[in-house]
């Protein structure tokens, strides 16, 4: 199973520390084998950056936590904002397969955060949301994507697209006619730019 996690900094005007950087660089050594994706997230308005995001693999939750807690930057006093769901990649290919690269466009990461009680609706728009992708020639521009999930699996928290798009607007149209945000099931989105970490 894989697991989502966003590590943030807590404050917009705090300045990148490079021990920060390189423990983390140290840490993932140990786990490069689990890495879908990994990469650096920055605000879109400013280009600043805030965070580090990851999709690893884990055979267990417990592992997947214990990763989490041991994690150098969460044990700093500078990324304390954490998220973590399990979730479902829906590409079934890790971010060195990733095959349309190109230097014109950029990186996003989308997250939309289900409403409450959304569930049955994502289910019963599920057809329609991966239709969207495919006739709207979206499907090769994911490099990852998938829904985001309770720990117990049972309830859809949302969903997370990293995604390679001209622009910011293309985002936004890419969003616009979305079936899950047409329909209102996302209480909220963020969008970051990500610049992938290779090892």
């Amino acid at each position: 199973m894989e697991y989502f996690i966003h590590l943030k900094m807590n404050s917009l005007d705090l300045d990148v520390d490079n021990r920060n950087i390189d423990a983390e660089a140290n840490f993932m050594k140990l786990y490069k084998d689990l890495i879908v994706l990994r990469g650096q997230t920055f605000f879109v308005e400013k280009n600043t950056e805030c965070g580090y995001v990851y999709l690893l693999n884990f055979n267990s939750v417990k592992a997947a936590k214990n990763f989490l807690q041991d994690h150098p930057l969460t044990r700093s006093q500078h990324y304390r904002e954490t998220l973590f769901y399990p979730c479902q990649n829906a590409m079934k290919q890790n971010m060195w397969e990733f095959s349309y690269y190109t230097a014109e466009k950029k990186i996003y990461l989308i997250i939309g955060y289900a409403r409450e009680g959304m569930s049955k609706n994502r289910n019963n728009l599920l057809s329609d949301h991966r239709r969207y992708f495919i006739e709207n020639n979206y499907q090769d521009k994911f490099i990852v994507r998938g829904p985001l999930w309770s720990d117990s699996m049972e309830k859809w928290m949302g969903s997370e697209f990293v995604i390679q798009l001209e622009d910011f607007e293309s985002v936004n149209e890419f969003l616009a006619e979305e079936p899950y945000t047409q329909s209102g099931l996302y209480e909220r989105k963020e969008v970051y730019l990500i610049k992938l970490i290779d090892l």
